[in-house]
C-alpha cells in the first residue's frame, strides 16, 4: 500500500509549533555540524599544535621538564589533535549515511561513526581526570609531590588513558543492537544496549563528580589560609609548621609580598649557597600557600567550563534512556488506535526507512512523500509519527551537545597550559634567554 506523509498529515498529531521548533532546530544543527571542521576544528588544530611544538622547543634546547604536568599536557594536547581528525572523519561518515539506501549500509556507517566518537570523548575525559589529579596532588602535596607520582606512575596513567578508550570504542562497535527499529540517525541510546548507555552516562558522572572533589579541596584549603592570614590583620603573626625533624616558625602578615618581600632573589641566594634542610621547608610551604592562592581562580575558571561542555551530554542521554525506558511517545497516543492499513504483522517492517521519509518531510515541510509501506506491522499512526518525531529530536540534540563538549577542546590547551605559570615560564626562557623564573609559585 501508499501511505501519502505530508505536512498534514502530520499537524494531525503533533501540534503546529512543535513541528515548527523541530524544522529550525534540525535545520541550524545540521548546518553547525556542517561547519564544526572549519569553526571549532581549526582554532582547535592551531592551539593544540602550538602547545606541542612549545614543548619540542623547550626539550630540543636542552631544558629538563622534569615536571610530570608537561607530559600530561602534551598528552592531552594529542588527544584533541586526534579529535580534530575524528571530526573530519564522522563528517564524511554522516554525509555517506545520507545515501545509504539499505538498512546494512546505514547500521554499519553509524556503528563506525558512534565507536569513534566514544573512543574520541572517553579520551578526552580521562586525559582531563588524570591531569586534574597530577596538579590536585601538586598543589596540596607539594613536598611529597616527586614522591607520588614516578616515572612509572606516569606511564601507567598514559597507558591506561588510551587503552581503555580504545576498548571502549571496540565495544561499542561490537555490541550495538541489529534491530529492525535502527533508526536513520545514528542515536547512541538506540543503537547500543541500555547498560553500555548507563556505563557511559556513569563514567561522566565519575569524571564530574572527581573534578568537583578535587577542585573542592583545593578551594576548602585555599579559603582556610586566606581566613587565617585575614585573622592576622595588620599585626604579625607568628605561624607554625612542622617539619620532618623539627618545627619552623614562619612569620606572616596579612599579605605574603610584605611578609616576603623578595622572595625569588632569596630563593635564588639560598640555592647558590646550598643553604637545605628545615629552612628549605619553610620555602616549600611557602610555595603551597603561593599555589593556593593562585589556584583558587584558575580551579572555578576550570569547573565552570568543564561543567558547561559536559552537562549538557550528560543531560541528553539521561532523557533520552528516560523517554525510551518510559515510553512518552506512547502515553500521548493512548485514545488512537488507527494502525497502518493493510499492516498486520511486524516481520517485515523496516522502520528505519519510513522514518528517513518522515524526517525528510520535517526538514522540507513543502514536499509530500509517498511510501510504499510493506506488509508488516500493527503500527498505529500516532505512535509511529511521535516515535520518528523523537528520533529525529533526539539525534539533533546529540549533535548540538557534542559540537558544545568539543569547545572543552578547544579551552584545554588555553587553561592547561597557556594559563600555567611554569608553561610561560619556561617558554619565556626559550624565547628571551636572559629571562629566568627560578621560583614558580603554580
Amino acid at each position: 500500500m501508499l501511505l501519502n506523509i505530508s505536512r498534514d498529515l502530520l499537524s494531525v498529531y503533533i501540534e503546529s509549533d512543535r513541528l515548527e521548533y523541530a524544522q529550525d532546530f534540525g535545520r541550524w544543527v545540521e548546518h553547525a555540524f556542517l561547519w564544526m571542521p572549519y569553526v571549532e576544528g581549526i582554532p582547535q588544530f592551531v592551539l593544540n599544535s602550538v602547545v606541542l611544538l612549545s614543548i619540542s622547543v623547550i626539550l630540543n634546547s636542552g631544558r629538563c621538564l622534569e615536571k610530570p604536568a608537561f607530559v600530561f599536557i602534551a598528552n592531552l594536547a594529542v588527544s584533541d589533535l586526534v579529535m580534530c581528525l575524528i571530526q573530519i572523519i564522522t563528517l564524511l561518515l554522516r554525509l555517506q549515511l545520507q545515501l545509504c539506501e539499505s538498512r546494512i549500509c546505514r547500521l554499519q556507517n553509524c556503528q563506525i561513526q558512534l565507536s569513534l566518537w566514544t573512543f574520541s570523548l572517553s579520551k578526552s575525559l580521562l586525559c582531563t581526570i588524570l591531569i586534574t589529579v597530577d596538579r590536585y596532588i601538586y598543589i596540596t602535596k607539594g613536598i611529597k609531590y616527586s614522591l607520588i607520582v614516578t616515572k612509572s606512575w606516569i606511564v601507567v596513567g598514559i597507558a591506561v588513558s588510551w587503552l581503555a578508550p580504545i576498548g571502549l570504542g571496540m565495544t561499542s562497535f561490537l555490541i550495538q543492537d541489529d534491530h529492525t527499529r535502527s533508526e536513520t540517525n545514528c542515536i547512541s541510546t538506540h543503537l547500543m544496549p541500555k547498560l553500555f548507555v548507563a556505563f557511559g552516562i556513569s563514567l561522566i558522572i565519575i569524571v564530574l563528580f572527581s573534578i568537583y572533589l578535587l577542585y573542592g579541596v583545593i578551594l576548602v584549603k585555599f579559603y582556610r589560609q586566606k581566613k587565617s592570614l585575614e585573622r592576622a590583620k595588620s599585626k604579625s603573626q607568628s605561624i607554625r609548621f612542622k617539619g620532618f625533624a623539627t618545627d619552623s616558625q614562619l612569620l606572616l602578615t596579612s599579605s605574603p609580598s610584605k611578609s616576603f618581600p623578595d622572595l625569588q632573589n632569596t630563593w635564588r641566594n639560598f640555592k647558590k649557597k646550598r643553604i637545605s634542610g628545615e629552612f628549605n621547608l619553610i620555602f616549600q610551604t611557602l610555595k603551597k600557600v603561593c599555589r593556593f592562592i593562585h589556584a583558587a581562580q584558575y580551579v572555578i575558571v576550570l569547573i565552570a567550563v568543564f561543567t558547561i561542555a559536559w552537562l549538557p551530554w550528560l543531560m541528553v542521554l539521561y532523557f533520552d534512556v528516560f523517554d525510551e525506558n518510559f515510553k512518552v511517545f506512547d502515553r500521548l497516543c493512548t485514545n488512537e488506535t488507527r494502525p497502518l492499513e493493510g499492516i498486520t504483522s511486524p516481520i517485515d517492517l523496516d522502520l528505519s526507512n519510513l522514518q528517513r521519509n518522515f524526517q525528510f518531510v520535517i526538514a522540507n515541510p513543502q514536499e509530500r512523500i509517498m511510501m510504499d509501506v510493506p506488509n508488516g506491522a500493527d503500527l498505529p499512526i500516532c505512535t509511529f509519527i511521535h516515535q520518528s518525531l523523537h528520533s529525529f529530536m533526539q539525534d539533533y540534540r546529540q549533535l548540538s551537545a557534542m559540537l558544545v563538549g568539543i569547545l572543552n577542546s578547544i579551552l584545554n590547551p588555553i587553561i592547561y597550559a597557556f594559563w600555567y605559570p611554569e608553561f610561560r615560564d619556561q617558554c619565556r626562557n626559550v624565547s628571551c634567554p636572559r629571562y629566568r623564573v627560578t621560583f614558580p609559585i603554580m
